[in-house]
């Protein structure tokens, strides 16, 4: 038995299990990090819908952030369109801001296929009804605040309805 012959195979299956084991790791790290990053982004997101709830939740907050943010002119369209107050329009609007960010929550995070279709769909309905339609269009913090990609999503779920109904 030639053992110079059987110690340079055994080191070359050595090389080979370390190769594969630093793949193996490189690649749970890749997905430990995407997974922290969508972990991140949707408590992002549950923070943001937290804060919008209790703005719908509580008329004196509402009524006191649409005073501090000077924001009142910014809602006459919808007090308009919805026939309420300022601060009744500012608590309907964070209502339907809330369901962006859940939406925007979803879109970001990771999925599949599937999911994305869902979620086309659940976007098209909620967007092409009043209230969330009307914030949509013309609240003063709502898709403005949104990443651009989402509001792409949404204005092509939205005009997909649209097609299909007209």
């Amino acid at each position: 038995m030639n053992w110079d012959a059987v110690s340079a195979i055994s080191d070359a299956a050595g090389v080979v299990a370390v190769i594969f084991t630093l793949g193996y790791l490189a690649v749970q790290i890749r997905l430990a990090r995407m997974t922290v990053t969508d972990e991140n982004r949707l408590a992002r997101a549950d923070g943001v819908r937290g804060m919008l709830l209790a703005m719908a939740s509580d008329p004196d907050l509402a009524g006191l952030w649409l005073k501090a943010t000077k924001s009142e002119p910014a809602y006459t369209s919808l007090c308009d369109v919805w026939d309420v107050s300022a601060e009744e329009a500012i608590r309907i609007d964070y209502a339907s801001i809330y369901w962006m960010w859940l939406h925007w929550g979803q879109f970001a995070s990771l999925k599949t296929e599937e999911d994305k279709a869902e979620l086309e769909h659940l976007v098209s309905e909620y967007y092409t009804m009043p209230p969330v339609s009307d914030s949509w269009e013309k609240s003063p913090f709502g898709r403005n605040l949104l990443d651009e990609k989402f509001v792409r999503f949404v204005d092509a779920a939205i005009a997909k309805k649209h097609k299909q109904t007209a």
